[in-house]
């Protein structure tokens, strides 16, 4: 029985998971692996309010991203490692919701949550599968991101539920 061909394709799928890996560096905002988020005495750059952000899957350098920047006046831009971009507004009723959520979200509780498990310490299984889900939050002018990776992400959360929805809104209208 010639077992080549069985060796050539276990070659190649190492190859190719290889190459995925190295494929998508990190772009120049991420948060080391595996170190817990915190607050950060970074000043809202813009007078931003949140920035919704997807990184890392499959792609080529520099990398791939897509992002919903929210302003604390409600206009947004979207933007993509293709250079794909668009600006926009938020009903005030909207923003409002969005704001008093922000405001009374509990920081240091959803970042003492469940860290996320990972069978591979060095690589975030999300953003290689698909993209990993950052949040920036800039209340009171302190950074506060939440990672995907490194957080279990409560699904039940309004405020996360109102940012999906409008990442997917403005995400889905932009192409």
């Amino acid at each position: 029985m010639n077992n080549r061909p069985l060796m050539l394709g276990a070659i190649a799928t190492y190859l190719a998971i290889a190459s995925a890996v190295n494929a998508c560096p990190s772009d120049p905002l991420p948060a080391a692996p595996n170190v817990p988020a915190t607050v950060s005495q970074v000043t809202a750059p813009d007078n931003v309010l949140v920035v919704i952000r997807r990184e890392g899957g499959f792609c080529r350098p520099p990398g791939c991203f897509s992002e919903v920047m929210i302003r604390r006046d409600g206009t947004y831009r979207f933007s993509t490692h293709d250079a794909v971009s668009a600006t926009g507004r938020f009903r005030w009723g909207e923003l409002q919701q969005l704001r008093s959520r922000i405001a009374r979200a509990d920081f240091e509780q959803i970042l003492s949550g469940e860290p996320v498990s990972n069978p591979l310490p060095d690589l975030c299984q999300l953003a290689f599968d698909g993209p990993e889900a950052v949040y920036r939050f800039y209340p009171n002018g302190q950074m506060q991101e939440i990672r995907g990776c490194q957080t279990e992400i409560n699904a039940d959360s309004r405020l996360f539920q109102q940012l999906e929805r409008l990442y997917q809104r403005v995400s889905e209208a932009s192409f």
